[in-house]
């Protein structure tokens, strides 16, 4: 492994071996995985160059979206919610967010509008409406302590399943008695 990254210009110590000629510090690493990541999926594949660029507009490594501290790895057992993440946007533009937003984006049927909510609003991922907070029941499960469904949505999932349950199970029915 060379001591320094293989990068034209980079002097900083390698971080990874990608092959037997080249060696990554920690960001241009991070760069190589995330253009082998867009290529895997079928998305745009950057530059470097396009990656440094992306780099620019950021401050002080903190996510656009949710502001918090970004970083190039996450460090050994830690979780990948800050670490930094290339985000492809439905206008066709890049930009880096951290990996925690990258997958709410990913996870929403909202997509790019999921930004965009207020504190007391949320989206129904069944209706598919943008509704206030208050329209959801509590969840002590859920990282927001929201219920996943608005309450008309929750309500009406709960009396189908309910129905479906009462055609196997029926406690008014006595229990027959098998003989052996």
């Amino acid at each position: 492994m060379r001591d320094y990254c293989s990068k034209p210009g980079c002097n900083f110590p390698a971080f990874r071996q990608v092959s037997d000629s080249t060696s990554y510090c920690i960001k241009h690493y991070r760069f190589y995985h995330m253009r082998c990541s867009a290529q895997k999926v079928g998305k745009k594949v950057p530059s470097f160059q396009d990656l440094d660029c992306f780099l620019l507009k950021i401050r002080a490594m903190k996510c656009p979206a949710c502001q918090k501290q970004m970083k190039w790895t996450n460090g050994h057992g830690k979780g990948r919610g800050n670490v930094v993440s290339l985000q492809h946007w439905d206008n066709g533009e890049m930009s880096f967010i951290c990996q925690g937003c990258n997958s709410k984006h990913a996870n929403s049927f909202m997509r790019d509008d999921v930004f965009r909510l207020s504190k007391n609003q949320k989206g129904c991922p069944k209706c598919k409406e943008i509704k206030k907070c208050d329209e959801f029941y509590n969840s002590k499960t859920s990282s927001n302590g929201l219920d996943m469904m608005c309450r008309q949505c929750r309500n009406k999932k709960d009396r189908l399943r309910k129905r479906d349950w009462s055609k196997y199970y029926n406690p008014k029915r006595k229990k027959q008695k098998v003989e052996p």
